[in-house]
């Protein structure tokens, strides 16, 4: 899996002029493992594909950015503060990643915010080289699709 992840960087088609930065993105890290699984247990081919991205990130000398989706909590709501735990079907995440980080919610918005529902907190859940548990205010302006630190 971890040849197969890393000839498929390696070989990805770019437009003319891209210069290859050193950063890889999976986007939505559960889809791109349940292709890989076969039918198998997600939770394994979750690890496989966390083994494999992170050796690839360690051979082509990159960054490997994962999104994945968080499990929901009782009744279909939300985490209110998610965790590591949080993640849906894996601790490889927990394992394998430098660092982890979550957006959600922030229930309880600065003054001064107008609109609460565009308010979200960045947690740094993990960081293997700094500061951890660490809440960062943001802001998501919707006409630009950008988010904004708000301390």
């Amino acid at each position: 899996l971890g040849v197969e992840v890393s000839n498929r960087i390696k070989s990805a088609e770019l437009p003319q002029g891209f210069i290859r930065q050193g950063l890889f993105v999976v986007d939505y890290l559960q889809a791109m493992a349940s292709a890989q699984s076969d039918g198998k247990e997600m939770r394994l081919a979750i690890e496989k594909l966390c083994t494999a991205l992170r050796q690839c990130a360690i051979e082509n000398d990159a960054a490997c950015l994962c999104i994945s989706a968080l499990s929901r909590g009782d009744g279909g709501k939300n985490y209110d503060a998610p965790e590591l735990s949080s993640f849906r079907e894996t601790s490889a995440i927990e394992y394998s990643a430098d660092g982890v980080m979550v957006m959600f919610e922030d229930k309880s918005p600065p003054l001064g915010v107008s609109n609460p529902y565009l308010a979200r907190k960045l947690r740094i859940l993990k960081n293997r080289d700094g500061e951890n548990n660490k809440d960062i205010r943001m802001l998501f302006n919707g006409a630009t699709g950008k988010l904004n630190e708000n301390n």
